[in-house]
């Protein structure tokens, strides 16, 4: 910015208490994680539980 009669912010940035800024950050991620449309479908799971709960999970 090179005009000089723009205005300059002042504006001061303070960072969030160590666990605000951890909640924020985790309900974010939580809200585009659900917001993500999948690109691929997850490779099949090797193991009989985690291939069960992946098959569930896709319903």
């Amino acid at each position: 910015n090179s005009d000089a009669d723009d205005p300059v912010s002042t504006a001061v940035f303070r960072p969030l208490p160590e666990a605000e800024a951890a909640s924020k950050m985790a309900a974010y991620a939580t809200d585009w994680f659900r917001q993500k449309q999948p690109t691929e479908p997850e490779p099949p799971a090797t193991d009989p539980t985690a291939r069960l709960q992946q098959i569930i999970s896709q319903l």
